[in-house]
């Protein structure tokens, strides 16, 4: 959903081309700080979850995702320097909140449910009770945070996770809330039964432009500061390429 929203060009290449794509450094520093995060709350037993406990965690990640990853094919140079940031984003986790006081109730959990014709899906980084046995649903972000006025626009995923929340669980979530880890600083909101309709008919309204995009062969490039860091701009129109070379040489791949 955000992709399409964000670039229709992009969207195809990765949803309906299916083009490989090569993890980005900050896609692998993301996963990363998620996995030593999820051994942090999940494996670390509450009151012995300290930075040295963090570290512990990071480590044990980097072991795990470094065949994924193929770290060496990055350079020790790059490796370093991957370890010394999400080690940095971990201390600043520490700034948000006090991860022994976290009663988490599910991590990295896969939720999905059929909306209609559609089937809506999305990994929930945390879900947590409150003090009062409430849910909340976190989401750590390892990039920088918004503008605020764009605040609203980046929960939009959260909401969605809300959404699939009661859905699957049957349970309104009490609150929402994207932990900016490079800042730090952490965007909250409180969902509501309107607000929750208001997921459901924006993403039937993006289905439908999905829907009329795939039947007229329309997914038109929208150019902006995130394209400096998109891998397939080699073939976007907007920076003179053609769209149909990157079809070809995927096919090639694949044969």
């Amino acid at each position: 959903m955000s992709l399409f929203r964000k670039c229709g060009l992009a969207f195809r290449f990765s949803a309906i081309d299916r083009l490989p794509e090569q993890p980005t450094y900050p896609a692998i520093k993301g996963s990363l700080v998620h996995l030593a995060l999820e051994k942090l709350l999940g494996e670390v037993p509450s009151g012995k979850r300290d930075k040295q406990a963090a570290r512990q965690a990071l480590e044990s990640a980097r072991v795990a995702l470094s065949e994924e990853f193929a770290f060496q094919s990055i350079g020790e140079t790059a490796v370093h320097s991957l370890i010394q940031e999400a080690s940095i984003l971990l201390d600043n986790y520490f700034e948000l909140e006090d991860p022994d006081s976290v009663r988490a109730e599910s991590l990295e959990e896969m939720l999905e449910a059929d909306l209609g014709e559609v089937r809506i899906r999305g990994i929930v980084d945390r879900a947590s009770r409150d003090a009062e046995g409430r849910v909340v649903i976190t989401d750590y972000k390892t990039g920088r945070p918004p503008l605020p006025t764009h605040e609203q626009d980046s929960l939009l995923g959260l909401y969605v996770y809300a959404f699939l929340w009661q859905l699957v669980k049957g349970e309104m979530p009490t609150r929402i809330e994207l932990y900016y880890l490079q800042e730090p600083i952490a965007i909250s909101a409180k969902p509501t039964t309107q607000a929750l309709r208001g997921v459901k008919t924006k993403v039937e309204a993006i289905w439908d432009a999905i829907k009329r995009a795939c039947e007229r062969e329309e997914f038109h490039p929208r150019p902006s500061a995130l394209c400096s860091a998109c891998q397939w701009q080699p073939y976007c129109p907007a920076f003179g390429g053609d769209p149909a070379d990157a079809r070809r040489n995927a096919e090639l791949i694949g044969s």
